[in-house]
């Protein structure tokens, strides 16, 4: 069994998308066959031994539909904005001009000028009503005829029947002297033109969660071949190649490390503000950020195999999958345009030949088509999972699936990761401890602000944050040198400076030891500790951390209201 993922253009709604998984499945060899309309999308599984993937393409395109490959993709990405553009400029004309339409008959004016024995006001509701329905509503009319000639109905024939018969009896409804009902047609016109719109838009706004995701990881490797360095596209790095990964720069697939030490970045993945120390022989990550120190790696994931990928697969796999209740729906859709349409034609019988007015038929058949027209049944549910999937992966959330959401009511304990969610997941100075004589806590912070300056470690920006937001003036360091994983050091004003972790001060000879229990309530307050030293003498000790977002306690405090449990990892 093999499964593939294929594009499919042109459907409009989630009748196409139950017409197509119904041909897929048909064919003998398919095991199972869904078609997402939100996603434009097939995911079919099938035994290769007994068909093959173009006969799978064959029986959309034998549907009506194409085919999207990767040449065509772009094309018709960009042919989906200037419909949707379209979509939005016809809805916005049609709901303007619907207005005087619907204020003439709603509030019943009469203009003082007549034509051809009609007055002025029913003319105007009459043109515009046929512009509307005839040239603006014209994709529905579109669909009608596409589906009937495949001797199939979907949401496109109810939208077009149900307008064009609103159409139909207020020109014989005029004619005949009766009660008009141009503005009926027009408004739903306009109201579903607008509802398109949306949802082209949400389904637009999913679609670059996935593209977002896509542009964290490197497009290019630096490899190492022969003794030489070059650039190759990230697509080309195989398995076993080495590659060299300089400061500031992402690692471009995930691997092992060969040669060298540095401070990663690695919070598009973890989560985790502070980086991570690497040495010889670590594993690092596709898409992490190398901070400082030149490493040589081993790749040993590429692709579609790397852990940023398989997070991307996840969120597309997300939006792909349907849950229990959209599968019902489905079923239901498959079935709704036909029973739809048989229960509007007994209303017309039934007003008509009971009631004896054909009147009241025609609008009572029209009302059951209308209300049936959004057919929210078969747009709902997908479109919820799109857009819940899409903003939850801009917002650090993945959803494995649509069966999360229905689960999601009956969550009775939340347990949260601390760093990056409920914490800012960027680290800040906390505390500022002086202890040597004649120095300020302003006096140390620019002192340690002035080396760290130099520094691209998370912990330094944090430092000379702090100095920004106080005005401090910093002065010029000479002879900088940084001591991966430990700290920096260099020379201000003829002073020999060194900040770093406490283990470095107490390599370099410079003892803490009387503050010992300073430090260790600060540690246990998940603070990381560094001290500073003027020529080998301890004058500052800070306390770096990451604070709580400005919203936690209230979502916390909102949860427990709710009789949610709350835990934190």
């Amino acid at each position: 069994m093999k499964t593939i993922t294929f594009k499919i253009g042109g459907m409009h709604c989630s009748s196409c998308a139950v017409q197509n998984e119904n041909s897929l499945k048909k064919i003998n060899g398919v095991k199972d066959a869904v078609v997402n309309f939100g996603m434009n999308s097939a995911t079919v599984t099938y035994d290769e031994s007994r068909i093959t993937k173009n006969e799978l393409h064959e029986a959309v395109v034998k549907n009506g539909y194409k085919v999207l490959t990767e040449e065509s993709m772009e094309h018709h990405k960009h042919e989906t904005v200037q419909e949707m553009n379209q979509t939005k400029k016809r809805a916005a004309f049609a709901l303007l001009l619907s207005v005087p339409v619907l204020i003439l008959a709603m509030f019943g004016i009469i203009l003082p000028w007549s034509f051809a024995g009609f007055e002025l006001g029913v003319w105007i509701q009459a043109v515009i009503s046929a512009f509307v329905i005839l040239v603006l509503g014209w994709e529905f009319h579109r669909g009608m005829l596409v589906q009937a000639k495949r001797g199939n109905a979907g949401m496109d024939t109810l939208v077009s029947i149900g307008i064009l018969a609103a159409l139909v009896y207020s020109i014989w409804a005029m004619l005949s002297g009766n009660q008009l009902y141009f503005e009926t047609g027009a408004l739903i016109t306009a109201l579903i033109l607008l509802g398109r719109y949306f949802e082209a838009k949400s389904r637009g706004q999913a679609s670059q969660a996935i593209e977002k995701l896509l542009e964290l990881g490197a497009k290019t490797a630096r490899i190492v071949r022969d003794g030489r360095e070059f650039d190759i596209p990230i697509e080309e790095v195989k398995v076993s190649d080495i590659l060299l990964v300089k400061p500031g720069e992402k690692i471009p697939v995930d691997g092992k490390i060969l040669k060298g030490a540095a401070s990663v970045d690695e919070s598009m993945l973890t989560g985790e503000s502070m980086p991570a120390g690497k040495k010889t022989g670590d594993e690092v990550f596709a898409a992490t950020l190398n901070l400082n120190g030149a490493l040589q790696i081993e790749a040993v994931k590429v692709g579609n195999n790397t852990v940023l990928a398989q997070i991307i697969n996840m969120v597309a796999e997300a939006q792909t999958k349907k849950a229990p209740i959209q599968k019902l729906a489905d079923k239901i859709s498959g079935v709704f345009v036909p029973i739809v349409l048989a229960i509007a034609a007994i209303t017309f019988v039934g007003w008509w030949y009971f009631g004896g007015d054909i009147t009241v038929g025609i609008i009572n058949a029209v009302a059951v088509l209308v209300i049936a027209c959004p057919c929210a049944l078969g747009l709902a549910t997908p479109t919820a999972i799109m857009v819940g999937t899409g903003i939850g992966a801009r917002r650090g959330i993945l959803i494995k699936n649509g069966e999360s959401f229905e689960r999601a009511k009956k969550i009775n304990v939340v347990v949260f990761d601390k760093t990056g969610t409920l914490t800012e997941g960027k680290p800040r100075v906390t505390d500022i401890i002086s202890v040597a004589d004649g120095y300020s806590k302003d006096e140390i912070l620019a002192l340690a602000a002035n080396i760290e300056s130099l520094s691209e470690h998370p912990l330094a920006n944090a430092v000379v944050q702090a100095a920004k937001e106080k005005q401090l003036v910093l002065k010029e360091v000479l002879d900088f040198q940084n001591l991966e994983g430990k700290g920096v050091r260099g020379r201000i004003e003829n002073k020999d400076v060194l900040l770093g972790s406490m283990r470095l001060l107490e390599e370099s000879g410079i003892s803490a030891k009387q503050y010992e229990d300073k430090i260790r309530v600060l540690e246990t307050e998940a603070k990381t500790v560094v001290g500073l030293a003027e020529n080998k003498e301890l004058v500052g000790i800070f306390a770096i951390a990451d604070t709580l977002k400005s919203d936690a306690e209230e979502t916390v405090a909102t949860l427990k209201k709710s009789g949610v449990e709350t835990i934190m990892i």
